[in-house]
C-alpha cells in the first residue's frame, strides 16, 4: 500500500508562491497583457455592473444634494416672505379706521371718498 503523506502548510511556500505569482502580474502588467495572466476576462462583465452601479450612485447623491440645497434656499426665501407679509400686515392694520384713511387720501389730493350713489345691482 501506498502511504498517504500529510502535506505540512509551510509560511515560506506560501510567501514564495505569493511573490512570484505578483513578480508575474506585475510584469505582465507592463507588457500590456495583464488581463490575460490575471484570468480577471470572465469577470468583466461584474466590473462593468460595478461601475454602472457605482455611477448611478453617484448621480443620485448628486441630485438629492442639489435638491436638498435648493430647499435650504426655497426655506430661507420663505422666511424672509413671511417677514416681509408680517410687516406689511402691521402696516395695513394701522390703516384700519376708515377715517384715517380718507384724511390720507384728502392729504394728497384723492377724489376717492364715501359712496354717493346708491349700489347697483346686474342681474343676467
Amino acid at each position: 500500500m501506498k502511504e498517504n503523506k500529510i502535506k505540512t502548510w509551510k509560511i515560506k511556500d506560501k510567501i514564495e508562491s505569493i511573490a512570484v505569482t505578483c513578480k508575474v502580474l506585475f510584469i505582465a502588467l507592463i507588457k500590456g497583457n495583464f488581463i490575460q495572466k490575471s484570468q480577471i476576462q470572465r469577470f468583466f462583465p461584474h466590473f462593468i455592473f460595478l461601475f454602472i452601479i457605482a455611477f448611478a450612485w453617484l448621480f443620485i447623491s448628486y441630485t438629492v444634494e442639489s435638491k436638498l440645497i435648493s430647499i435650504e434656499k426655497t426655506k430661507v426665501e420663505i422666511k424672509n416672505l413671511q417677514i416681509e407679509c408680517s410687516q406689511k400686515k402691521i402696516i395695513l392694520e394701522s390703516l384700519h379706521k376708515q377715517t384715517d384713511i380718507i384724511e390720507k387720501l384728502k392729504a394728497k389730493n384723492s377724489k376717492i371718498g364715501y359712496p354717493t350713489h346708491p349700489h347697483y345691482v346686474i342681474k343676467d
